[in-house]
């Protein structure tokens, strides 16, 4: 019932007409806020942070209040609702938001490195920041999902670092340039990559994720010779890399399969 009537709300321009009254409310008020809204984010954000947080978490908590507070201002200086209202709306949006801060910072927190590892390598690729290509240096099938854009004039092209190739029985990372761009990533979203190079490539084995090891040299990694030049890499089955979803913690999981 309640979808309905929002929906109808939407039909009636309700939603628009307030956005503009609102913005018009705003508009001169923008040179103080400029001097005003720093501190009081400040406030908003140290209110908030937590322990097990990520560390964006309180300034995209903080913005969220700022904003409310400001659109609160404006419902009550319109009328639109009395003093009551405003502090139990404003007490349920505190309530709200918090609670989904906590959320995230438990799932944050239960997210294991190889899942994690994984899924910065695939956002890697999503965001065009890196890309892999063909044994033979060409753009692999699906390029898109491999970090190259197509263009009507100029074709396949690859986007960011190349960070290694892909075949028929997986990808082929090269070791210590993949690493150090998913530390990179992990670093921009505010949260350091727990695992030592070693270590994950340890986890991804054990987890099922490899395709190929080097048992000769009892190591994890292989060498790959690839146009004349010998590479550390670690051999990836292609179902690890999950697009557009989050890879799963259960190597036994349908979507792991040697594509």
């Amino acid at each position: 019932a309640l979808l309905s009537q929002w929906q109808l709300a939407a039909e009636a321009q309700h939603y628009a007409q307030t956005m503009a009254a609102y913005l018009v409310w705003l508009s001169p008020k923008i040179d103080r806020l400029k001097s005003t809204l720093p501190q009081q984010l400040k406030v908003h954000r140290d209110a908030i942070k937590e322990a097990g947080m990520h560390a964006r978490t309180p300034d995209q908590a903080a913005n969220l209040l700022t904003s409310l507070e400001l659109f609160l201002d404006f419902a009550l200086e319109s009328h639109a609702m009395n003093d009551e209202t405003y502090t139990d709306l404003y007490a349920k949006g505190i309530e709200a938001i918090t609670a989904v801060c906590r959320c995230q910072a438990g799932l944050h927190g239960t997210e294991d490195p190889v899942s994690r590892f994984l899924n910065l390598l695939a956002s890697q690729f999503a965001s065009d920041s890196a890309h892999l290509a063909t044994i033979n240096q060409q753009c692999p099938k699906d390029g898109t999902n491999w970090g190259w854009e197509y263009s009507t004039d100029f074709g396949w092209q690859a986007k960011g670092k190349r960070l290694g190739w892909i075949d028929e029985t997986g990808l082929y990372l090269i070791l210590d340039t993949t690493f150090a761009e998913v530390q990179t990533l992990a670093q921009r979203q505010g949260d350091a990559f727990p695992l030592t190079k070693s270590t994950i490539v340890k986890r991804l084995a054990e987890r099922g994720f490899l395709a190929s090891r080097d048992s000769a040299r009892s190591r994890f990694t292989i060498r790959k010779q690839i146009g004349g030049t010998r590479y550390e890499v670690i051999h990836l089955k292609k179902g690890a890399i999950s697009h557009g979803v989050t890879v799963p913690s259960d190597p036994s999981d349908p979507q792991l399969i040697d594509a």
